[in-house]
C-alpha cells in the first residue's frame, strides 16, 4: 500500500505543479467561450491520420488483452473479447490502408 502512495505521488505531484505553473504564467487563461479554430483541430487530425489505425488497434490489443488476463467479473470479460475483436478488424483496415499507399 506503501508503495502504491508513494508511487501514485510521484506521478500526482509533478503533474499538478506543471498544470499550476501554467496557471499562474497565464498560459491556461483563455475565455470559457472561446474555442480554437477548425482548422487547428483539423490538421492535428490530418497529422496524425497515417498511423492512427494502426495505434488504435494496438491499443485495442492493450485492453483486450489486460480485460482478459487480470480482471475477473465477467463484465470485464466481454468487454475484452470485444476490444480483441475491435484490434482485429482495425488491424486489417490498417494494414489494408498501408497496402494502399504503397501503390
Amino acid at each position: 500500500m506503501v508503495v502504491a502512495v508513494i508511487a501514485g505521488g510521484a506521478l500526482l505531484f509533478p503533474s499538478l505543479g506543471l498544470l499550476f505553473g501554467l496557471l499562474l504564467r497565464g498560459h491556461l487563461d483563455r475565455e470559457p467561450g472561446a474555442a480554437q479554430p477548425v482548422a487547428e483541430g483539423r490538421a492535428i487530425l490530418a497529422a496524425s491520420a497515417p498511423g492512427l489505425l494502426g495505434r488504435a488497434a494496438a491499443a485495442c490489443l492493450v485492453a483486450g488483452i489486460g480485460f482478459l488476463t487480470i480482471a475477473e467479473q465477467p463484465w470485464a470479460h466481454a468487454l475484452g473479447v470485444a476490444a480483441l475483436l475491435a484490434f482485429v478488424v482495425l488491424g486489417f483496415f490498417a494494414l489494408e490502408s498501408a497496402d494502399q499507399a504503397r501503390l
